[in-house]
């Protein structure tokens, strides 16, 4: 790995494209997919993905861009430390933001603010953190120390806003969808086309997403959804090419937008969020830092891009240089010819423009500036090792496998297929190197599916001994189901003493639902006349079309067949049985948080369908 690799990355990470990434540090664009190619090789991680007009960003990618931007910050600051004659030591200024990092304008502001202020204070560095979306343990910001305190705070303003904050932008809204629209004379004109249109807000702060909630419903727009992940999730939505309209602040815009083919539609100046910094320091820097992020945010916005002047390499034999103080044990330690680490100490000093050391006929004597440089250079390799493990716990993020299994399921139209697979499709968004396995198998087969570790988690109707369960609060009533001419089934409910006469097409015990029926035919006194046992529901749908015999199934499994006229349901009474479905897994081990994830999506959309119905 070298400094004008993750240069390079940075500057990908911004563009639309990698012909445009390439134009601005005035490399080949092969040159750059060749520098990407080797980094991605080298962390074993997916960087970036080809889309409709280019490569966009991953996941991961986002996930290791904060610490790899600070890691080149810290190295030009190094460089005006070592040349600076100031005494004190180097001071450190702590920035964060809860606004969530997505390479747009407001964390852009930030680096291109920090950046501007290196000349004027070379003994001060800046360590900036925006909020990430963390999906997993492997996505985290790690912090080193025990608290971090910071001096620089940068968050949306409260209500009312703090006489104590300043602030430096106000964020309109915009809506951004995948759909082709007309454009407007003026906001308010597309109000009509967003009220037809299903509204979705990314991961945003708790006051940010109440503000737009509270704007949909006094403008008469649906309530928009929350999805479970941020911003950077728009190029994978617009590639899948299914219908999207997110409402978002422009500061987490970015001209990277351009390459996805989205119509972004500005929205009435009554949704606005302010944007403000609080400052817990008294260091000059901190105020000059908020006043060049404001004045950036009110330009044309502009990319971090980064020409380092030291290599990896030079950083590495420098610092061996600075601790073993002995040419010869460095190049040892090293393992290099002496005269090539000459050769390279020569380069750096002519780059910092001070002499490093003094040599001697016992070792080498550092100079100040190698002391201040060593200082600052020790954050440079102390930020790219936090960016290697980080990504090294993403790569086995990556190999990460979950197997869930599932019921058999009737039909592709079912509430419970329609909630699995919107609940599976949000789920991978956020998991992108998650390897997803969906294995389908009756009830019993599940549970010993779960206690031999071959599957993770399993969907289940009925859940036996020695299993860990999480009930999904789903209920659904359990009624013959019959074609639409079928001439013996009586109007409304059936008791339990009606069906004893009736041909029935059931699954043989292995399934919940037939436990079920038997328990229940059990408590009402019933002997259930089963023609034929046919473990294919499908295939049980297909045989009752002739209208002779019928089959027990959820109202929810056939509720759209029904309601088209296609077939018949009578709910089953005295008693009543009713399918409870569970997520199911092995009492030996709690479940990941990335399984939990996934159960806690198809929870809300199973609630979801049962609030339509």
């Amino acid at each position: 790995m070298e400094t004008r690799q993750i240069a390079y990355f940075l500057a990908a990470c911004q563009q639309q494209n990698h012909a445009l990434a390439a134009k601005e540090p005035g490399i080949a664009p092969s040159t750059l997919s060749q520098n990407i190619a080797d980094l991605e090789q080298e962390l074993g991680l997916e960087l970036f993905r080809l889309g409709h007009a280019g490569f966009y960003p991953t996941l991961e990618a986002r996930a290791l861009y904060q610490d790899f931007e600070h890691a080149l910050r810290a190295a030009e600051s190094a460089v005006a430390y070592a040349r600076s004659p100031r005494e004190g030591g180097l001071k450190e200024i702590r920035v964060s933001s809860t606004l969530k990092f997505a390479l747009g304008r407001v964390s852009k502001s930030a680096g291109l603010a920090a950046r501007a202020l290196i000349r004027k204070f070379p003994d001060t560095v800046f360590d900036i953190a925006f909020a990430l979306h963390d999906p997993s343990p492997a996505i985290q910001q790690t912090r080193q120390g025990a608290k971090r305190t910071d001096d620089i705070v940068i968050e949306y303003a409260g209500s009312p806003e703090s006489k104590k904050s300043i602030r430096i932008a106000t964020d309109s809204w915009f809506a951004v969808t995948g759909l082709a629209v007309p454009k407007f004379a003026k906001p308010e004109d597309a109000l009509d086309i967003l009220r037809r249109l299903p509204l979705a807000l990314p991961q945003l702060p708790d006051r940010v997403v109440a503000a737009a909630t509270s704007f949909c419903r006094d403008h008469g727009l649906p309530a928009p959804h929350h999805l479970n992940e941020d911003i950077g999730g728009l190029p994978r939505l617009a590639r899948n090419g299914d219908p999207f309209c997110l409402l978002v602040p422009q500061s987490i815009l970015s001209s990277r937008l351009k390459q996805l083919r989205i119509s972004v539609i500005p929205l009435p100046k009554a949704l606005s969020s302010p944007i403000t910094a609080r400052i817990y320091t008294s260091h000059p820097a901190a105020r000059e830092f908020v006043d060049h992020m404001r004045a950036a945010l009110t330009r044309v916005e502009a990319n971090n891009i980064y020409r380092p002047v030291m290599s990896l390499k030079q950083i590495r034999y420098f610092q061996s240089l600075h601790e073993h103080r002995n040419m010869t044990r460095a190049a040892k330690a090293l393992s290099v010819a002496q005269p090539a680490l000459s050769f390279l100490l020569k380069k750096l000093e002519t780059t910092v423009g001070a002499r490093l050391f003094e040599r001697h006929r016992d070792g080498l004597t550092s100079s100040a500036a190698a002391n201040r440089l060593a200082t600052v250079l020790h954050r440079v390799h102390g930020r790219i090792d936090l960016a290697i493990r980080k990504a090294s716990g993403l790569t086995a993020s990556q190999r990460h496998r979950v197997t869930l299994g599932i019921v058999p399921l009737a039909e592709r139209r079912g509430v419970l297929v329609e909630s699995l697979t919107a609940a599976v499709s949000e789920w991978q968004a956020t998991h992108e190197g998650i390897d997803l396995r969906i294995r389908e198998a009756p009830t019993e087969a599940l549970h010993k599916l779960i206690n031999s570790g071959v599957i993770n988690l399993a969907l289940v109707e009925t859940v036996m001994p020695h299993s860990s369960r999480i009930d999904l609060r789903s209920r659904d009533p359990l009624g013959l189901v019959t074609s639409s001419e079928a001439p013996f089934l009586p109007s409304g409910d059936v008791a339990f003493a009606s069906i004893a006469e009736i041909p029935l097409l059931l699954p043989s015990r292995e399934f919940g639902i037939r436990r079920l029926l038997d328990e229940a035919a059990g408590k009402a006194g019933v002997r259930l006349r089963i023609q034929a046992e046919v473990n294919s529901l499908m295939m049980a749908l297909a045989m009752i079309g002739d209208g002779r015999c019928a089959t027990v199934m959820p109202y929810a499994t056939v509720r759209k067949a029904v309601s088209e006229g296609e077939m018949q349901f009578r709910k089953l009474v005295e008693p009543e049985v009713w399918r409870k479905l569970s997520v199911i897994y092995s009492a030996e081990r709690s479940l990941t948080e990335i399984e939990r994830s996934l159960v806690r999506l198809f929870r809300r959309h199973l609630t979801l369908h049962a609030q339509e119905r």
